[in-house]
């Protein structure tokens, strides 16, 4: 195998260590990541993202009975 060199090792590529990573090469580095589990965090993956779906779609799922279902909202044709 052999050796590679760069500029910089960015340890954790989270949100921050992406930015920093992004920001470096922009710069003209050559940057290396280090990550021991999933690029992006936790948010995109089981955290924030993931959630905030769920939160939507039971929004979108109330909005629905509301308009449709609820008797107080249906009209008569």
């Amino acid at each position: 195998m052999e050796a590679e060199q760069a500029d910089i090792v960015v340890i954790g590529m989270g949100p921050g260590g992406e930015y920093l990573a992004g920001r470096l090469a922009e710069a003209g580095l050559s940057v290396v990541g280090v990550e021991n589990r999933l690029v992006g965090g936790e948010c995109p993956y089981w955290g924030c993202v993931p959630s905030k779906m769920m939160i939507r779609a039971a929004n979108l799922l109330a909005d629905f009975v509301y308009v449709f279902l609820d008797p107080r909202t249906r009209q008569e044709a």
